[in-house]
């Protein structure tokens, strides 16, 4: 006999909580809804089974093993599901970053009756515990919220997202390119985003996508412009998020420089460039090759002709993001050392010499100084300078080069021979030539009667009167020529001074004085009484005032000479001596 069946009495739950069912008495159960949440149980054969309804649920259960007791196998229970606070939820909401959004979960407020709210995270929310708080963010954030009330235990959930557009970026750094050139924009940025570009500076720009981040651009004009990438949402309404980045748009420069030229060597010359446009003042110049120049790097150098032959220049303005053009000239450096003129010389006084110039054809030119010289106009002219002279040649082409050119001569001192005219010599003598003057080498002519013709002293012993010439060289190879006359006497001379001082140096000793050669036979000296005091057959032997060794006085003494002379003439002389003490 099986008992009646009793369910578990009737209970409340709180929305979304689970109700644990219970049944006694007989056996086999059939749970069935009759009003409420279907299906909405675990195990509708299960003694216990659990229930989750989500409106008040009447639940019967059946023993289906005595079916015959039909008002004892069955039984009901009441579920009742109570409710949190009732309100109307916040939507998910599309924000921007950092842009304040009001929330607001429209809770359905009775009279009397108490709320409580709690939001999770509290991260970017202006409260956690207001049903309508502000939140700004950054980043997409969910929030959990729960609310309460007095009324009973339940609360009421909800999950909100706030969906945050995410940022733009343009990977482009600020840049410079030529007028003309394109600025691939790279970058990334929400789709939901609406995209605009502007310009404040460029009033023509081009791109080809206006509305979007990944773009080209073409700028309209020159100069430093910004461009500002502009993203708007209408749920961020006043709200402007903006990047930007400079392009430097620099012109394409135009350059013209002199039309070609020529010149002469050494000569200097400006050379000017023109760039257009002249507002830009960022441009940088180089002329290449620059090795003539003062100063390669700017528009106006100075060239200097250094090189003979065509020198080539290019010239190139560049702006900073190189933008550049270049031209060229040609500069034809003619020749200026067209005049050849021999190493300075040297002459002697009188001398003229023919100054060997070499010029090219059709060039003009004239000397300086105009005097000494054959013409002014001449191509080797002869000059004959008195003193150290230095000559200077001007000269012009057919192009218009001038040359210069000059020589010196010095002209070294005359040669100069200084000696007797005459010198006379006797049978026997010699002479001893001296001439005086600044010569360094010598030549006697005829080298009869000489010792050597080629010194500048030779000893002369002509038999017979002779002129000797005589050619001197100095060491500037300046010469000169003189003579001399050696008259050659027929006999010797012999002869006796009037008087003599024994023991004087000048006149200690009575000599012979003689010229030319001569044989002595006698020389003989006698005092007044007539004693012989001295006598010899030496000519070159004389007296010393002395007889026996005994000092003679002074006094007048005679002499006696005899001689043969080289003509085989006898030569007989006496006369008196004085001698004197």
């Amino acid at each position: 006999i099986w008992g009646p069946v009793q369910a578990s009495p009737d209970t409340s739950i709180c929305i979304g909580e689970p109700a644990f069912l219970g049944v006694t008495g007989g056996a086999n159960y059939q749970w069935t809804v009759l009003q409420g949440t279907n299906p909405s149980l675990s195990n509708p054969n299960s003694a216990n089974p659990v229930a989750t309804p989500t409106v008040t649920t009447t639940y019967l259960v059946t023993s289906t093993i005595n079916p015959y007791c039909p008002s004892f196998n069955k039984d009901t229970v009441v579920i009742e599901v109570l409710k949190g606070p009732d309100m109307a939820g916040q939507p998910d909401v599309l924000t921007c970053p950092n842009y304040e959004v009001s929330l607001d979960l429209g809770i359905v407020k009775n009279p009397g009756v108490t709320y409580s709210v709690k939001w999770t995270p509290a991260a970017g929310l202006s409260s956690d515990t207001v049903d309508n708080p502000k939140v700004k963010i950054k980043s997409t954030q969910t929030y959990n919220v729960t609310v309460g009330s007095s009324d009973n235990r339940c609360k009421s959930l909800d999950t909100i997202l706030v969906d945050v557009l995410t940022g733009m970026s343009i990977e482009n750094p600020d840049t410079g390119i030529c007028l003309g050139q394109k600025v691939d924009v790279r970058g990334v940025g929400d789709s939901r985003y609406s995209y605009s570009w502007t310009h404040p500076t460029d009033n023509a720009p081009t791109f080809s996508n206006a509305g979007g981040i990944q773009t080209s651009i073409t700028p309209g004009d020159t100069g430093v412009h910004k461009y500002i990438l502009h993203a708007q949402h209408p749920n961020c309404p006043g709200v402007d998020s903006t990047v930007n980045f400079d392009i430097d748009v620099q012109p394409n420069p135009s350059v013209q420089v002199d039309e070609d030229e020529s010149m002469c060597y050494g000569d200097t010359m400006q050379l000017t460039a023109i760039v257009t446009p002249n507002t830009f003042n960022r441009y940088t110049y180089s002329w290449t090759p620059g090795a003539a120049l003062d100063f390669p790097d700017r528009k106006n150098p100075i060239f200097s002709a250094v090189e003979e032959g065509v020198a080539t220049l290019t010239f190139v303005a560049r702006t900073p993001a190189g933008c550049a053009d270049s031209d060229q000239v040609s500069l034809n450096v003619y020749a200026a050392d067209f005049l050849t003129l021999p190493g300075d010389t040297v002459i002697c006084p009188g001398d003229t010499i023919t100054i060997g110039m070499q010029v090219n054809p059709g060039v003009k030119f004239y000397w300086l100084p105009d005097y000494n010289i054959s013409s002014v106009s001449a191509v080797q002219p002869r000059v004959w300078p008195v003193a150290n002279q230095l000559f200077n040649v001007y000269a012009s082409d057919s192009f218009g080069c001038l040359d210069t050119g000059h020589i010196n001569i010095t002209v070294r001192p005359r040669a100069v021979i200084d000696m007797p005219d005459t010198v006379t010599i006797y049978p026997g003598e010699s002479y001893q030539m001296d001439p005086a003057g600044n010569c360094l080498y010598y030549t006697w002519f005829p080298p009869l009667g000489l010792s050597n013709a080629d010194v500048s002293n030779p000893k002369v012993s002509p038999t017979v009167n002779t002129r000797y010439i005589v050619h001197g060289r100095t060491e500037a190879g300046c010469s000169v020529t003189d003579s001399i006359d050696i008259l050659v006497k027929n006999d010797s001379y012999l002869d006796l001074p009037n008087a003599f001082t024994p023991g004087n140096r000048a006149n200690g000793r009575l000599q012979i004085v003689r010229r030319g050669v001569a044989e002595l036979k006698s020389f003989a000296v006698y005092n007044r009484w007539g004693t012989k005091v001295f006598e010899t057959t030496d000519i070159n032997e004389g007296w010393d005032g002395t007889f026996n060794g005994e000092i003679q006085p002074m006094g007048v003494y005679i002499y006696t000479i005899q001689a043969i002379t080289p003509s085989g003439q006898t030569f007989t002389k006496q006369g008196n001596v004085t001698l004197i003490r």
